[in-house]
């Protein structure tokens, strides 16, 4: 009679276990999940942000360029006179 008290009681402990066991994973999960969909979110406002400035950068260089393009042929020109 003793030996199936402590098996039942083993059951039960195990039993106990997983029912908080299970509970805990699951918060787990949720909590990776939450992180994934947070750095995620990160990387393309990241993405947007640098996308943004080489668009700027180009926008800026490409109007260098023909400023300095204009300057040269009058400075051409004059030197042609």
């Amino acid at each position: 009679m003793k030996k199936i008290t402590v098996l039942s009681s083993n059951e039960d402990n195990i039993k106990a276990l997983i029912k908080v066991i299970i509970p805990v994973l699951v918060g787990i999960l949720i909590a990776m999940s939450i992180n994934n969909w947070n750095e995620n979110r990160k990387d393309r406002k990241y993405f947007e942000q640098i996308s943004f400035s080489i668009e700027k950068e180009s926008s800026e260089t490409t109007e260098d360029i023909i400023d300095t393009i204009v300057f040269q042929k009058s400075f051409i020109n004059f030197l042609d006179i």
